[in-house]
Parts: C-alpha cells; structure tokens; sequence
C-alpha cells in the first residue's frame, strides 16, 4: 500500500465534531461527484477476518489496554472487532475497508491510542443526526456496525435502483445515480451508487471542508476521501 501524507490537522479533526469553523486544504474537487467507486465500495470479498485483525493491529500499534479497537470484544456474542466487521461487511457484500473508514471517520477508533467507551456507543454515527443528541436505542458497537453497515448497503441499493431489497428502510429518492442534488447549497452531480450512499449516510460535500456553509465547515466526506486515499485506493 502506498503511503501518503496527510496533514496533521487533518488527521486531528477525525477525533472531533464534524462542523467546525477551520478550513482544511483542498483536494481534487471531483471527489464531490465521485467519493469512492463502486467497485471498491462493493469490493474486498477476498479480505478475511484475520485480514481486518492484523489491519487492526497495525493502525492501532501504540493503543494499550482492552478498549483498543484491535483487543475488542463484544459481551454478548463473544465476537472480536474484526469478526463483527468482517461478518456484516461479508452478509452485506461491503469492502470491510468501507466500515473501517466509517469507524475512523466517525469516532477514530482505528487508530485511536486511547479509546474510551463513549466511542464504542456510537463508533459508526449511527442514529446520530446534526443537530440532535445520538438514539440510545441504537447504542453499542454490534449495533452500530450492524446498522451502519446496512445503511450504506441499502443506500448503494435504492442509488442503483433497487427498490425491493431491505424493504423496510427508507432512502430518500433523490439520492440515485445521475441526481443533480442541493447538498451545502450548491448543486451537486451524483456520480456512483456508492457517492449516493455516503452522502445518504452523511449529507455534506467533500469541499464542505474547505468552502464554509454559513460560517461553518464539514469533514466527514473529505475524511472519508483522505481516509480512503491512505486506506484502499492506493492498496
């Protein structure tokens, strides 16, 4: 995997809220129509579970302690951070890469040296809207990768026009492949299935880092490219 830089402030605003009042440096605006090809989004079906450990293990090389996301363990199934991310990254047909880059973008936890449970609460920002305090009912890291994960399944799905598959969660219709949707108050092509699903998961553009909606600035889509960029592009 080729490395690549990324700036120290950058990497520090994945620890915090993602509105803030500070620019970040741009990238290449395209990522605003194209955050993540489909095939990378949908791919990985040969990373293993021992696969997404050792990654872990490697992130996460200076986090001592049983809170580290590489040392997790769920109380109730017995399961291990990797096999819960491994097993609905496999069920949902997910690049397990996709939900690590969730994980990081949302709560750090991946590379993270100290983790503390609050982050596990809500480790996907499932349930978690702007704006509005998180849903307890979706608290928990089993829950938060189980519905995170099919959330960006089933918006992938509704995107390409799958109407019938998870039938009971909702995505509104506008975001689809080849939409033309208001999103920061800017007009903005949807180019993939999978661009649809991240900005149905979290509805800011890539540039939202760096050109200020009312005074305030996104980073949860341009982690997400930074993130993948260091994580699976160049892998």
């Amino acid at each position: 995997m080729r490395k690549l830089l990324i700036s120290i402030l950058a990497l520090s605003l994945l620890a915090v809220p993602t509105a803030r009042a500070q620019a970040l440096p741009e990238i290449d605006p395209g990522y605003n129509n194209y955050i993540i090809p489909d095939s990378d989004f949908i791919g990985g079906f040969d990373i293993r579970a021992e696969d997404v450990q050792a990654f872990l293990e490697e992130q996460g090389e200076d986090c001592e302690g049983d809170l580290c996301l590489k040392n997790y363990r769920d109380e109730d199934t017995g399961q291990t951070a990797a096999e819960i991310i491994h097993k609905y990254a496999h069920e949902l047909a997910l690049n397990p890469y996709v939900l690590l880059i969730t994980l990081q973008k949302e709560k750090s936890l991946v590379t993270s040296d100290g983790p503390e449970e609050w982050q596990y609460r809500t480790a996907m920002g499932y349930g978690c809207p702007d704006g509005a305090d998180c849903d307890s009912d979706f608290f928990g890291f089993y829950n938060q990768v189980r519905l995170g994960a099919t959330l960006l399944r089933v918006g992938y799905d509704r995107a390409c026009g799958d109407r019938l598959s998870f039938f009971k969660w909702y995505v509104h219709p506008h975001w689809a492949k080849g939409s033309l949707v208001p999103i920061d108050g800017r007009p903005t092509y949807i180019g993939n299935c999978a661009t649809a699903s991240l900005y149905n998961y979290t509805p800011h553009r890539v540039d939202g880092a760096w050109i200020d909606t009312d005074g305030v600035y996104f980073y949860g889509n341009y982690n997400f490219v930074i993130l993948y960029q260091r994580w699976l592009e160049f892998r």
